[in-house]
């Protein structure tokens, strides 16, 4: 077992010295012995009774893990072209009494609240987690809820759980993260503020029924006066033989100062099992996030992932699939809607480990003003993952002379039977296109914005759910009214 966590000033943390002279954090790795002091002093004030000697024990491995973990700088290849300074930044407007830095947060629009409504209704689970530590669960009454056994584990106030047994999928965690470079996943384990278990049972009648499970991030946070970095989660969910389910994530927009979280998803898929994940961030351009999905596929599993994000100060993304049996098919769709001076980064990779998988890949961006867009994505084609098919695209569209994207798809191939092809382009709306298009009187805003919004549709209608689709559109509205 670990040594036990011991606890520091946090004075002498924020200020590097004893005398509480204020010294702002500068480089990097500044900023990961504030998130080991921060754990620590977390730890130190917890009543661990409530969750259990395993979640200590994660907490604790966790921040002996980082203490010697290097966190990124502009040379580290992975984090080439996404800064970690905005968050250095937020925090030190915070520990040193200094004005918090502030962004458009603008309330949800109307059809946004609507589709957000819609999907709150139509799920047999719902949680929520507040950017305060906070946590609440809300479950249906129903055939598909019956098919659910979770477990929500927090640092702040006991477990719930449904009425059936607990799925036990603590003893699993972190198991399904790959060997790599991942800092932000050890700094959630970390400060981690609360576990979702989640098992999903196979329907056992004639018809198909599918779970619809709904996790609000950031719901109900407040208007804190400074930095808020209290919410740093991770769910763990395990689809059994056979069994289907929809998993949509919302990042909402829950305060008035800058916001620090993380999230990260583990999930197993077994044989024939499906699992349509959906992921869409809304944030405030002061706001920090990380975010990271580590899924394992079996036999015939199949995984779709389907993102929308309109970026933040700092929006990272990790995005890694293993599809470990034959017959495994994945499908990854994103797409990035960024203006102002908003950031957003997508990292992804497609690990192909078994004969006969198949896997694709479309990843689609709009930057308007000084956004910024990186996009990195890897297919790796394993030695024995012969008769594979794996297709990436990735095309973007530049609405302004400041604007840019970053993109990088890569392709790795060790086996000499596959059918494999990527892409990517960069490029502005056509001259001529906006040209017709006011040739038949529609003014020239009018005009980019309709064919921008045919450009970024596709990959909206390859959401399979109408309350996503109706959801993300709501999302893309809002965007093209500010471009």
């Amino acid at each position: 077992m670990s040594a036990e966590l011991t606890q520091t000033s946090q004075t002498e943390l924020v200020t590097g010295s004893a005398d509480g002279q204020a010294q702002p954090l500068s480089l990097p790795d500044d900023l990961r012995d504030w998130l080991v002091e921060e754990a620590i002093s977390r730890s130190a004030g917890q009543d661990w009774s409530s969750v259990g000697e395993r979640f200590r024990q994660i907490q604790t491995d966790a921040v002996q893990a980082l203490k010697t973990t290097p966190f990124p700088t502009r040379k580290t290849e992975s984090w080439r072209y996404t800064s970690v300074q905005p968050l250095i930044a937020a925090i030190n407007a915070t520990t040193t009494n200094a004005e918090p830095k502030t962004g458009s947060r603008e309330a949800q629009t109307a059809p946004q609240a609507e589709a957000l409504q819609t999907l709150i209704d139509q799920a047999d689970l719902v949680v929520r987690l507040s950017d305060t530590g906070s946590a609440s669960l809300e479950s249906r009454d129903n055939e598909a809820a019956q098919l659910l056994s979770f477990r929500l584990n927090q640092t702040s106030g006991q477990a719930l759980e449904s009425q059936s047994e607990a799925p036990g999928l603590l003893a699993q965690f972190g198991d399904r993260v790959p060997e790599g470079y991942f800092p932000f996943v050890s700094a959630n384990a970390a400060l981690l503020s609360s576990c979702l278990e989640i098992q999903i049972a196979a329907s056992t009648g004639s018809s198909v029924v599918k779970p619809r499970i709904l996790l609000l991030n950031g719901d109900k946070g407040g208007d804190q006066e400074a930095l808020s970095s209290r919410l740093h989660s991770r769910v763990l969910v395990n689809l059994a033989r056979d069994a289907q389910a929809e998993l949509t994530e919302v990042r909402l927009d829950s305060g008035s100062a800058p916001v620090f979280a993380t999230s990260v998803l583990e999930a197993s898929l077994e044989a024939n099992s499906v699992l349509q994940h959906y992921q869409f961030t809304a944030a405030a351009v002061t706001d920090c996030l990380y975010s990271a999905a580590f899924v394992k596929l079996g036999d015939h599993a199949n995984y779709a992932f389907n993102g929308g994000n309109t970026g933040s100060a700092l929006s990272r993304n990790d995005l890694t699939v293993e599809l470990t049996a034959p017959g495994a098919y994945a499908a990854l769709n994103a797409h990035m809607l960024l203006n102002g001076s908003s950031r957003c980064d997508y990292h992804t990779a497609l690990e192909h480990m078994a004969p006969h998988c198949e896997s694709d890949e479309q990843v689609r961006t709009i930057v308007s003003d000084k956004g910024k867009a990186v996009f990195n994505g890897r297919i790796h084609i394993h030695r024995d993952a012969q008769k594979t098919r794996a297709e990436m695209n990735n095309r973007n569209l530049l609405m302004s002379p400041q604007a840019e994207v970053n993109t990088k798809p890569e392709l790795e191939i060790y086996a000499d039977d596959v059918k494999c092809a990527h892409g990517a382009t960069i490029g502005q709306l056509d001259a001529n296109a906006v040209f017709y298009c006011k040739s038949r009187g529609i003014d020239e805003q009018s005009a980019r914005s309709l064919l921008s919004e045919a450009f970024i549709v596709e990959t909206i209608q390859l959401m399979p759910a109408t309350a996503q689709q109706d959801f993300a559109m709501a999302l893309l509205q809002r965007f093209q009214e500010t471009v």
